[in-house]
């Protein structure tokens, strides 16, 4: 998009970052993502599926300490026309 809008030297940049949740800090997040809104419907639904998906997690991860790789980037280009540059 930015070299059909004029730009030159576009490129991007990528830079994974190490990130480690706890146990309750990834169930605090998925509950906070619609991927999760038809079991927060229902009460018992929503105990017995965080109860479960616990127990899953420490039994695949003893020490509740999950990590990942989260990928961050950033693409730049340069407006080669100056009077085109925004002030």
């Amino acid at each position: 998009m930015l070299r059909e809008a004029g730009f030159v030297d576009v490129a991007e940049y990528q830079f994974p970052t190490p990130h480690t949740w706890t146990v309750d800090e990834f169930l605090g997040f998925l509950w906070s993502t619609s991927y999760t809104a038809r079991i927060r419907q229902d009460p018992a639904l929503a105990e017995g599926f965080e109860t479960d998906l616990r127990a899953q997690l420490l039994a695949c991860e003893p020490s509740g300490q999950l990590r990942e790789s989260i990928a961050h980037y950033y693409i730049l280009g340069r407006n080669p026309d100056p009077a085109r540059s925004f002030s």
